[in-house]
């Protein structure tokens, strides 16, 4: 039975462009800080000034960046551990079912003597 690199998931059958997509996902995911922080110069109490990071309240309200912080930790986290979870899952589900002896490599094959073949 031949699989399809075809459809959505088809990119993963390529190390290229697993890569690829690998790297574009990360910048999204990691890019939202550089739009939405800005750096404020402050004057402190013994006249020293200092530059801070912090979010643009000009862009977004204080709940849109509490909904962007949670949308981040879930894509970034929560959905890669679950997709990990449910993957393991079918493996062992889809071993669990197979109907076929594990193959053996080649390798192992000629490497075996006959005189090992007799001794088991």
């Amino acid at each position: 039975m031949k699989r399809s690199s075809h459809g959505f998931f088809g990119f993963m059958r390529s190390g290229k462009k697993l890569i690829l997509a690998t790297a574009c996902f990360a910048l999204l995911t990691q890019s939202w800080s550089l739009i939405f922080i800005e750096e404020v110069t402050m004057l402190t109490d013994d006249d020293q000034l200092i530059g801070v990071c912090e979010r643009d309240v000009d862009i977004m309200s204080d709940f849109g960046y509490r909904i962007l912080a949670i949308g981040e930790a879930f894509v970034t986290y929560a959905f890669p551990f679950l997709l990990t979870i449910v993957m393991d899952i079918a493996v062992l589900y889809q071993s669990a079912n197979s109907r076929q002896p594990p193959k053996m490599p080649l390798s192992c094959t000629t490497s075996l003597t006959r005189s090992e073949y007799t001794a088991v």
